[in-house]
């Protein structure tokens, strides 16, 4: 009896991948992911250069990850069933409440280990050295706006520490210029977000037009023009 399921099993297994790998030379490949917002890879383009360097392998492997039958529906599968299993993330992605997701290996350059999440002090300050060098050379007004990250406006959908997203902001505030005009849109995004107003989509990093609207009227008081901002309703 063991002999006919170990049998049966391996012949289900044979067929589970052969069945996969016909399908994967059959089916066209996709060149966009709708569920991902991107582009997937293309056959790459094979040169002994590339192959000797070992660029070509890691390209032939992004591909195979990309075109893979039934790419969407595993992913999927395997993200509804990280949720069902009460687990707080996905593949580097938190799930908070209500639906709300955000990234969490934010990598701010200059670390180069994606799975560290934190940011490069001295790579903050230079960015913003730069900011603060265009706003003593350029002749016509400047300001900087920051909008802030996901994880840095929802912060109160996920039970995940802000300490580094603090952080961050603070390093930022700190080494620009006192005399360059910095509208910062987080305090108020954040505010709005916990009172239950949908300022960041719950799905993707940017603000939606409600957000944007409250960044546009952040701007215009910093401009010191507050009795020119126009009302929600003059605008579709």
């Amino acid at each position: 009896m063991q002999k006919k399921i170990n049998l049966i099993t391996s012949v289900l297994f044979a067929v589970f991948v052969l069945g996969f790998a016909v399908a994967f030379w059959i089916l066209p490949d996709n060149s966009f992911s709708a569920e991902e917002n991107r582009s997937l890879r293309t056959f790459p383009t094979f040169d002994f250069e590339r192959l000797a360097s070992g660029e070509f392998s890691d390209a032939i492997n992004d591909y195979f990850a990309d075109q893979f039958p039934l790419r969407d529906t595993l992913v999927g599968l395997k993200g509804v069933t990280e949720i069902g299993l009460g687990k707080g993330e996905n593949n580097g992605i938190l799930l908070g409440e209500d639906g709300q997701l955000a990234q969490r290996l934010f990598d701010a350059d200059g670390l180069g280990d994606t799975e560290l999440d934190g940011f490069s002090v001295s790579h903050i300050r230079a960015s913003a050295e730069g900011l603060n060098r265009a706003n003593a050379n350029l002749e016509a007004p400047f300001s900087v706006l920051l909008t802030g990250r996901t994880i840095d406006v929802t912060a109160s959908s996920f039970a995940y520490p802000q300490s580094i997203s603090n952080a961050l902001q603070s390093t930022l505030r700190q080494a620009l210029d006192g005399k360059l005009s910095f509208v910062d849109t987080i305090p108020t995004l954040r505010e709005r977000h916990e009172t239950g107003e949908y300022v960041y989509y719950k799905t993707d990093h940017h603000w939606t037009t409600l957000g944007a609207y409250y960044a546009y009227v952040e701007t215009m008081r910093s401009f010191g023009m507050e009795d020119e901002v126009l009302p929600m309703k003059a605008f579709d």
